[in-house]
């Protein structure tokens, strides 16, 4: 039994660490907000240098996010909007329960960019957040 909980233990750190086919690894790169004119800027320093960096993996099957940054583990519901090709975005949704309302949190990755490396945007609580997945 305990081979057993290991091997799948393992197993769940293999997927989150080949990117490709079945998913993403993604990096952090920037964090923004919109200002009351509607313009863009960056968060703080201390916001910048917190996120900045932090990895975050997305399984391209049913769009969960897992790691430290916009995790999806805790959502009442998490869908694939668009598998993303050649043409086309990935894109996810997660739903979260909120006391009041809920909140909602969307990526999309640039699967159509050409090469290894794809830019990507999520909306989330924590402000706009842009980036590279490979």
């Amino acid at each position: 039994m305990k081979k057993l909980l290991l091997l799948l233990f393992s197993l769940s750190f293999i997927g989150q660490s080949n990117a490709g086919e079945y998913s993403y690894e993604c990096t952090i790169e920037n964090l923004y907000q919109l200002k009351n004119n509607g313009e863009l800027e960056k968060k703080s320093q201390i916001e910048q240098d917190f996120f900045q960096g932090n990895k975050f993996y997305v399984n391209r099957r049913n769009g969960q996010i897992t790691g430290i940054t916009l995790p999806t583990d805790i959502a009442k519901e998490v869908r694939v909007i668009n598998r993303g090709s050649s043409k086309h975005n990935f894109q996810t949704i997660a739903v979260f329960e909120n006391f009041s309302d809920d909140e909602w949190q969307v990526l999309s990755i640039e699967e159509f960019t050409e090469g290894k490396i794809k830019p990507f945007i999520a909306f989330a609580v924590t402000g706009i957040t842009t980036g590279i997945c490979e």
